[in-house]
């Protein structure tokens, strides 16, 4: 699943200061893959252990779709 730029873990997701987008393209069984847009523009896609917000629930993520659900991490 991971392209060039490798992997951020759960810390790295909630620290990391030069990610300006995340976007959850699918989510399946609590992971979240996900794209993420850093200051340099550059995309990397990763996967993630998450708690998702109220505002994106996981009955949302049953398909592989590639739209995008914006959501917060806890």
């Amino acid at each position: 699943m991971n392209i060039a730029n490798g992997t951020l873990s759960d810390r790295e997701i909630h620290t990391h200061t030069h990610i300006l987008t995340h976007e959850i393209i699918h989510v399946y069984d609590k992971i979240a893959y996900v794209w993420i847009e850093s200051e340099l523009h550059t995309f990397i896609q990763t996967h993630i252990h998450i708690k998702l917000t109220a505002t994106c629930m996981l009955e949302s993520w049953k398909s592989y779709s590639t739209h995008a659900c914006m959501c917060t991490y806890m």
